[in-house]
Order: C-alpha cells, then structure tokens, then sequence
C-alpha cells in the first residue's frame, strides 16, 4: 500500500467485521452491509449458478464474517471435494484458523499472503523439488 495508515485502518476494520455483535450491542456497519451481501449473493444462487466471481466473493463474505463452515460448503459444492490445505497470514485472526483446524483442513500460516486472506485448495501439499538447472 502507498500509504500504511489507509492499511491499517482496513486491517481493523476486518478484525472487527469477523467479531459477532453481543446480544444489546449493535452490529458495526461494515458488517451489516457484509452480511446483507452475502444474502444477496445466496438470493442469486437459489436463482441460478453463480460465476466464478461470485462464488469467490460470497466464500470471502462467509469467512470475513467469521461463518467458516459456510464458506467450505460453498467450496464443495462448487468444486465437488473438500479443501485439505489453507494459506493464511501469520496475522490471520486466530478464530478463523482454529475453525478450519476444527474442519480438518491443514493450515499454512506465510507472509506472502495478506492478513485478512484465505486461500483454500483441495491439493495435498507437494514437497519441495531442488532445481539444477
């Protein structure tokens, strides 16, 4: 980012998005209009198949949310097998990587990844190969 404190505004807001509003206290309201997103985007895919976009987008409302099974689901469906492995940031918030552990799914926590991404594959993770040439 050109500038570090537009980045960290949006960090924050992300860390406060996965937080689920107590019982009283209103829902911020990033996460309303994530919320009411992902029920469009799940309205839509009642109607028809979602494109490739889509379905990106609303496995990224589901996770952001902090809805992890949601998300793996919508991941089933559309590639017909669960995910094994996911990449997350060092920085990644700690209930989500514990979600996925609880699903089964290996975590690899590297710095090339954003903190408030998750990228899921269902392929098993391939060792290492040292290149001569």
């Amino acid at each position: 980012p050109a500038r570090w404190r537009g980045f960290l505004l949006d960090q924050r807001s992300l860390r406060i998005l996965a937080n689920r509003p107590t019982p009283g206290t209103p829902a911020p309201l990033l996460r309303t209009r994530y919320e009411q997103e992902a029920a469009r985007l799940s309205r839509l895919s009642r109607e028809r198949s979602l494109s490739a976009d889509e379905a990106a987008d609303l496995g990224a409302l589901h996770l952001r949310l902090g809805e992890v099974s949601k998300a793996l689901a919508l991941f089933r469906v559309r590639f017909g097998e669960n995910p094994r492995r996911a990449r997350v940031s060092p920085k990644a918030d700690g209930e989500i990587i514990k979600a996925l552990q609880a699903e089964g799914i290996e975590v690899e926590a590297t710095a090339t990844v954003l903190p408030w991404d998750v990228w899921l594959t269902a392929e098993a993770l391939q060792p290492q190969q040292l290149s001569l040439i």
